[in-house]
């Protein structure tokens, strides 16, 4: 045990990308919503910011957005860190999901709900003006959008309706233009949704958990590659784990997958 803190009510944790801030959201002793900010390098709290509802922390941990939609929907705090000092904040038009700032801190990739389809606005951050409006109908629900590292792909997931349930759909975006690059959808008989999605380090493969009747992680190849392709370096991948497991763990593995003895 390194650090170990009391609580009244703790909402969530969340490092910063190089692991020098640990923020803790939770209710001080008055009952307020904040986020207390600690140092990880001596775990000295460094401030405590006044906010609720939802945040996201720019790579450099120099920057939290935070909203929560009450009173005042579309608003969007800016505070500098790790002083907690308030910054000019950002207004846009109607409620707010969920929030991403890019890799490069110049986007901040902001979901809305809406009840016909799935939309996420695209907002300068230097202006504070929409850029791009990406509306993808039952494909992306109103969640989490997640960046590429390299912050060249936006990645949305939703679900598309199929006789008998949903299956779900993973969509990716250009993230400077807006052009649809690629819809990944989980095959037809296997009825789920999505949970997360995580990019590697390197922005080639994606995670996808799925939930539901399905509740395993697809791991398919990203950019724009064509379906051939995609589906022969799975095969290559495959290989190479049977070459390092064996055929016979490698058997043992899949038989346990479908759940019958190995």
């Amino acid at each position: 045990l390194i650090q170990r803190q009391e609580y009244n009510r703790l909402v969530r944790l969340a490092f910063s990308a190089g692991g020098s801030l640990l923020l803790a959201q939770n209710r001080n002793k008055q009952n307020e919503p904040v986020v207390d900010l600690w140092s990880t390098a001596d775990w000295k709290r460094q401030g405590t910011i006044k906010t609720g509802g939802t945040f996201s922390l720019s790579a450099d941990a120099s920057r939290l957005f935070a909203f929560s939609n009450f009173p005042t929907p579309g608003k969007i705090d800016v505070f500098q860190l790790p002083e907690g000092t308030t910054l000019p904040g950002l207004r846009i038009e109607g409620s707010i999901h969920r929030m991403t700032v890019s890799p490069d801190g110049k986007m901040l990739a902001i979901s809305v709900p809406d009840p016909e389809m799935g939309v996420v606005r695209l907002v300068d951050l230097a202006t504070g003006k929409v850029r791009l409006t990406l509306a993808c109908e039952h494909s992306c629900d109103a969640q989490q959008p997640y960046y590429s590292p390299d912050g060249k792909v936006l990645a949305l997931y939703g679900h598309a309706p199929m006789t008998g349930g949903d299956v779900a759909v993973a969509v990716l975006y250009d993230a400077v233009s807006g052009r649809l690059l690629r819809k990944l959808v989980s095959p037809r008989d296997v009825k789920s949704v999505v949970e997360r999605l995580a990019f590697s380090a390197d922005g080639t493969r994606l995670a996808v958990l799925t939930g539901r009747s399905d509740d395993a992680v697809r791991r398919t190849v990203t950019g724009n590659a064509a379906a051939a392709k995609a589906l022969q370096a799975a095969a290559q991948h495959w290989k190479s784990i049977t070459g390092r497991l064996g055929p016979v763990r490698q058997r043992a593995a899949y038989r346990r997958s479908l759940g019958l003895d190995p």
